[in-house]
């Protein structure tokens, strides 16, 4: 996102969709630099910032091989859309802490994590969204295939 001049509150929303999209791409130091400078933007912003703040830097550290590090930020994250009354992006988040759980050996803690994300994706959307959200080989199976 170098050379953007965008106005800061348009850019913060930006940089997050980012960061997904470089940790997709495997460009884990694009999606660091991208989380760094949407933290920037977190403290002077709306809680909506603080929360994808919260979550890019929760992704980026699974990305980094660091699960164990950004516990605090993923739960942050969870807190800041249940908070804002956001159970989309709250349940993304819980299935990010999954995916952190697994990461570091929790298969309990990460089962967990994935119930209560799957609960919520089914009271939002079809079946078919909450499949089409697993689709990635390193997200977390949101749906079996027996559901």
């Amino acid at each position: 996102m170098a050379g953007t001049e965008a106005a800061p509150a348009f850019r913060a929303t930006l940089l997050g969709p980012y960061v997904e999209i470089s940790l997709a791409a495997g460009d884990v130091a694009s999606a660091r630099r991208a989380a760094d400078e949407l933290t920037g933007f977190a403290a002077p912003m709306a809680p909506v910032i603080c929360a994808m703040a919260a979550h890019a830097h929760g992704s980026v550290l699974i990305a980094e091989g660091q699960p164990g590090t950004g516990r605090a930020f993923r739960r942050d994250a969870w807190a800041g859309w249940t908070e804002l009354g956001a159970p989309y992006e709250a349940a993304r988040a819980r299935a990010l802490i999954a995916t952190a759980q697994r990461a570091s050996g929790n298969e309990q803690g990460a089962a967990l994590e994935l119930v209560a994300a799957r609960s919520e994706l089914r009271r939002l959307a079809p079946l078919s969204i909450c499949q089409r959200s697993s689709t990635s080989p390193s997200a977390p199976r949101l749906v079996s295939t027996r559901d």
